[in-house]
Formats: C-alpha cells, structure tokens, sequence
C-alpha cells in the first residue's frame, strides 16, 4: 500500500524580510470546492439515526451498532453533536454516498519575526489507514516567498514530488492566482493513506485561518465488482445499481443506475429521477413524459419532429394546410349528401308525376267522378290499393289468380284498346256495371 510519510520544506533566509512584522506560514490541502457536496438525500437502515448535528448520514456509514456496515465506517457523535471518524479526532464536514468523506485538518505554519528567525511552527499529520486522499478532489498547496516543498512517499520504489513558490515582494502576487509566484500546487498521489506536512509561506491574509478541508475516498471491503458480485447475498450494490472498481485503493463502490438517484447500499435504496420535472436533466424542446429510468420528448398538437435539443426538434406545421385539407374533407362529405339528397327529391317527383299521368291516360279522374256522384256506385265498389292488394293475394301468386285454383267462375270484360289506351268511357261504364252484381270482382280502374 502506497502512503505519504514525510514533507520537507525549506525556506532560504533573506538578509533584508519583505514583510516588516510577524508572518503566517501554512501549508494545507484544499478541497476544490462543491466537489464533495453530497447530491443524494440522507437515507440511513430503518430506526437508525440520520443526523449528527448538521451532518447527515448515509448508510454504509452510521452511529451506532446495527447502523453501519463495519467499523471502519462508524461515525461517531459526541454530546455536542459533532461528528468524528470513528474513534478518531478527525471532525467529518459532509458524507456522500458517491463514496467520499470531507474532514477537517490542521494546517501546517511556520512564523517568522523581522529577524527571519522562527518563532512558531506546526506541522500538519493525518492517518486514515482505510480513507486515501482523494487524488482528484484535493490539490496540495504551499503560499509564500521563499517557499519549498517536498512530498515523498513509497510504492515499489521511493518517490518524491512537490513545488516551489517564489516572489520578490509581496506585489507580486496575483490574488486568487496560484502559478508559482507567491502560490503554488501539486497532485495528490493515489493511495495517500498517511500524511504529514510543513512548509514555508508569509501571506498575511491567511493570520487565523488554522483549519482545512480536504475529501477522502471512501470504498466497500477490499474486492473487485467482479468478485463481489459472485455472491449477491453479501453484495453492497442493491437494486438498480451499478458496480465500479475502486481507482483510488482496494475495494469497490456503488452507485445508482442512470435515471435514478438515492443510496444504492439501500434496498430499494435508489429512486426513479423525473428527468422532466428537471428541465437541466432533459433535452426536451417542448413536452416530456417521464418512463422509470429515463423520459420520452414528444411534439405538441400541431407540431411535428422528435422533439429533442439534439434531434430536430418540433417544428410547426403549416396552417393554411391544415385548413386546406379540412376544407376539401368537409366539402367532399357536404357535396356527397347534398347530390344524395338531391337524387333522392328528384326521383320522387319523378314517380309522383308518373303516378298522375297514368292516373289521368287510364280515366281516374272520370272514375273518381263516377263514384262520387249520387247516382253512382260508390256504395258498391271498393278501391284497394296496392300494398292492400299485395298483401290479399300473397305477392301476386298465380292460386289466388281468378278462375284459377278452384274460385267460383267469373265473367270476362273485354275491351279493345287502341294504342293500349282505347275507349276508356266503356271500362269505366263496365266498372259500374260490374259493381251492381254480388258475384262479380270489381276491377281496379284508374291504374296500368
């Protein structure tokens, strides 16, 4: 296991100080900043605290037995609800489930007095045997004229690595600049498990400032995903999670599947993210529908496309051809029911034109004048109509013709017709006759 056990810093003394009272000197390592935030809520195992003070708790860590995953991961919280690692002295500021812890330390100072003769000094140590300094998160930091450092450490060989600040008067600095001239920075190597600083810097503004934050890495056991996926039964990732080796140290971490957020060392630890209720989380250009895990984009009415920022996006469909095509549909569908209806009105004219000029070639209007006068027949003779007749002689069947089928025998009147509409006076004059005789079957006049 790789770790830092020394810094060795130096200053070269100057005949004539540039500052002209006694000087802070530190060495710290910052924290970049947000960069540990806890993004997740705090989610602990059922009936287990959640809150030490202002710091809230995410399982695997805990505060008591039953709560936590192991001892390494015990936080323990005094009486003034301060949180400390363990049984160690060393506070936590904030825990992430994204496997990092952000603690604080001591910094590490040399003073100086008009002389250049040192008058106070600290040094700056810190051993957290299963917590390497997160390599990514920190920076480690020297300010000051003059200023040397040297961190060296062991892997297979020896290493050493550091940074050297420079500035002839204090001038020289460029505030909220750290490029060597009054500041400067190196990497934290991977797997920094002890670490042990000091240096030299005189920058007055950092008088009182005596703590830093730095972040620590955090991961579960000392298996790959691989390996601990084998038995689920003691697996820390839960569902809908995903595993990932550790790059920082042994071990592996958990985190929740894309589209959901929460504790993934929780059963049902990790929740569905609406993507579009978040409208950083999406690429929607107007409506969204979330879907467990991710979100659909979709066109509104009178839009078309995907929908997406990165796609083409919804664009408006035009609306002369919306009216266009709505016009055509409803004068097609009026223009249909109008020649229906036309057709209809038209072909029963027709026919009742073609009733009345029959009516009149076959004498029914002399027939009508017959039975309706005094000396007529209109007690005797009966018009049918029809429908009537078709009903009486089951559809015009041949049985029921007269003189067919066994009826009594019947007289014939016959009349010669010319052009087919010849001497209608004399059948109209056979249908009064007919009339006045019980035994005879009054033909229909007036019809063809």
């Amino acid at each position: 296991m790789p770790s830092i056990f020394l810094v060795i810093c130096w200053s070269q003394k100057r005949k004539e100080p540039t500052v002209q009272d006694v000087s802070k000197i530190a060495i710290f390592v910052c924290c970049n900043a947000g960069s540990s935030s806890c993004t997740a809520s705090a989610q602990t195992l059922p009936s287990c605290p959640n809150q030490c003070g202002n710091l809230r708790i995410s399982f695997p860590l805990g505060t008591k037995e039953g709560c936590y995953l192991n001892e390494d991961f015990l936080i323990t919280c005094n009486a003034s609800n301060a949180a400390f690692l363990g049984i160690t002295k060393i506070e936590v500021l904030n825990i992430s489930v994204q496997g990092q812890l952000r603690i604080s330390i001591e910094a590490a100072y040399d003073c100086y007095n008009e002389a250049g003769n040192i008058t106070r000094r600290a040094r700056s140590i810190l051993s957290v045997p299963k917590f390497p300094l997160s390599y990514r998160q920190n920076k480690f930091t020297a300010t000051g004229c003059d200023t040397s450092t040297l961190i060296q450490g062991k892997r297979a060989h020896t290493y050493a690595t550091g940074c050297v600040s420079y500035c002839v008067k204090h001038e020289d600095v460029i505030n909220g600049s750290c490029t060597g001239i009054g500041c400067c920075q190196t990497s934290i190597p991977k797997g920094v498990l002890n670490f042990c600083a000091s240096v030299v810097l005189d920058l007055a503004d950092l008088r009182g400032v005596t703590k830093f934050p730095v972040v620590l890495d955090w991961a579960i056991g000392n298996e790959t995903c691989s390996d601990a996926q084998k038995k689920p039964e003691t697996c820390a990732c839960k569902d809908r999670s995903v595993c990932h080796d550790s790059d920082n140290g042994p071990g592996y971490r958990c985190n929740c599947s894309d589209g959901y957020s929460g504790n993934p060392y929780l059963a049902n630890g990790c929740k569905d993210i609406d993507e579009c209720a978040i409208p950083s989380l999406n690429l929607c250009t107007h409506s969204c529908k979330n879907t467990p895990g991710n979100y659909t984009c979709y066109c509104p009415k009178g839009y078309k496309g995907d929908g997406r920022k990165d796609g083409i996006g919804c664009t408006r469909i035009k609306k002369s051809h919306i009216g266009i095509a709505i016009g055509v549909g409803i004068g097609v569908i009026v223009l249909l029911v109008a020649s229906s209806w036309l057709y209809l009105v038209l072909k029963e004219r027709k026919l009742i034109k073609l009733k009345e000029k029959f009516f009149r070639q076959n004498g029914g209007f002399m027939l009508k004048q017959k039975l309706c006068s005094p000396e007529g027949t209109s007690n005797a003779t009966k018009l049918f109509t029809a429908e009537e007749l078709k009903r009486a002689t089951n559809n015009y069947d041949e049985s029921t013709i007269i003189g067919k089928g066994g009826f009594e025998e019947t007289e014939q009147l016959l009349h010669e017709q010319e052009n087919g509409f010849g001497h209608v006076d004399g059948g109209i004059a056979s249908v009064g006759y007919c009339s006045m005789r019980d035994h005879v079957i009054s033909p229909l006049g007036g019809g063809r």
